[in-house]
């Protein structure tokens, strides 16, 4: 493909912001705006003769654009990951390893630190899916191995969790499973139910690109609970609460999440455990300390990402463990 085909083609991936109809709580689109990000376009048509200086203005093609303050409201992530892609493809291969040097040196910080501290660290807690991907990054960097290697050797194998795998880019389960319907709204503005069974979940990856049967989830809540996964301070770590005065970012209510884990006072218990969600499905393991009491369950759910608690997990886990406290 010639140079000027490519620029055509990403001009077209930067015009769609100003395109399709654009989420009301954007701010609207100018023509400032768009001029400045079809100057991120430009360079690509010297990629050939001089990836990096193309890299080099691009990048600072995008920094003029992130100083609009009448844009869309976000940096271009995925127009410059584009433009970085389509020089990269073309460089000869040190240059190709310096354009991977320079985004992540340089773009990929710039994403991360385009919004402000939502607190100073050790004082809120916010759970978030990031903080998920985050470790598995940091798996990778301090082990050299993948995520889902490492967690295949360390836990999965020793453990003997057969049935428990990470799907990768296969969206199907395999072997007997429950199928998962998600409610969706429909052309129409009328919601059905949609079967969600064969569903990727790479978007999850480290925060939740896992499959598994309740049987493995129960074997490997025994384990932890018991000092087979983690031993020791680390342990501990995962039953030890913040101070107090740490308020959840979000409700503003003591703290309730420790290293990897949650805590809920159910019947007058502490119950440690996590939950979690995908389209169609609903999912958690909990236990007390002492593991006379635990719960594995695995739902249905038409509603999975939806705010508030599942009304039919609260049935179950109030018929375990007891009532939720006031509180």
């Amino acid at each position: 493909m010639t140079d000027i085909g490519v620029v055509l083609l990403v001009q077209a991936a930067v015009s769609v912001p100003w395109v399709l109809p654009r989420d009301p709580r954007l701010e609207p689109a100018t023509l400032s705006a768009y001029l400045l990000t079809t100057l991120t376009v430009l360079p690509l048509l010297w990629r050939r003769r001089a990836p990096v200086r193309v890299l080099l203005a691009v990048m600072a093609a995008q920094s003029l654009y992130g100083l609009a303050t009448d844009g869309p409201g976000q940096t271009l992530p995925y127009t410059g990951l584009v433009a970085l892609y389509s020089v990269a493809a073309y460089a000869p291969a040190p240059a190709r390893r310096l354009c991977g040097a320079l985004t992540l040196a340089i773009v990929f910080p710039s994403v991360a630190t385009a919004k402000e501290r939502e607190f100073p660290a050790g004082t809120r807690q916010h759970y978030v899916n990031i903080n998920s991907t985050v470790a598995g990054l940091l798996i990778e960097k301090v082990t050299g191995h993948s995520y889902e290697g490492e967690v295949s050797r360390r836990i999965l194998a020793p453990l003997g969790l057969r049935d428990t795998s990470f799907p990768g880019s296969d969206p199907r389960i395999h072997g007997p499973h429950n199928h998962g319907y998600q409610r969706m709204k429909q052309a129409d503005g009328t919601t059905a139910l949609r079967d969600v069974s064969v569903w990727s979940a790479t978007d999850g990856w480290a925060a939740g690109d896992i499959i598994s049967t309740t049987a493995d989830l129960e074997r490997f809540l025994t384990a932890l609970f018991r000092g087979r996964v983690v031993r020791g301070p680390l342990l501990e770590e995962m039953f030890t609460l913040p101070d107090p005065s740490v308020r959840d970012f979000v409700t503003g209510r003591a703290p309730a999440f420790s290293a990897g884990l949650s805590t809920w006072t159910l019947g007058g218990r502490q119950v440690w455990g996590k939950t979690g969600g995908r389209w169609g499905y609903n999912s958690g393991i909990g236990a007390t300390r002492d593991l006379s009491r635990t719960l594995v369950y695995s739902i249905n759910s038409t509603d999975a990402k939806a705010e508030g608690e599942n009304a039919l997990v609260m049935g179950v886990v109030s018929t375990v463990f007891g009532a939720p406290s006031a509180d």
